[in-house]
């Protein structure tokens, strides 16, 4: 999956009207990024990336990219999706 994917899918109704409860774009982007660069890491370890305020707020939102498709949840850590 791409980024302008991924925003795609954010963009719509109700991604848009849980974006209140989601990291800041630019962190779900980096976040994005982080997965796609590490392929299956642990949250921990991505989370190690932000400062420590942010991260419940990212840990939460690794559940958000889940549940819109954007990432996948292993054994081993979340991945980037593949688009099907």
């Amino acid at each position: 999956m791409s980024w302008s994917l991924a925003e795609q899918r954010l963009a719509e109704p109700l991604g848009a009207m849980g974006a209140w409860a989601m990291p800041l774009p630019q962190e779900r982007r980096q976040m994005f990024e982080f997965f796609a660069t590490h392929g299956e890491t642990p949250i921990a370890q991505m989370l190690s990336e932000f400062p420590a305020p942010r991260r419940p707020f990212l840990e939460r939102g690794v559940l958000w990219l889940v549940k819109f498709g954007i990432l996948r949840l292993s054994a081993d850590g979340p991945f980037v999706r593949n688009p099907t």
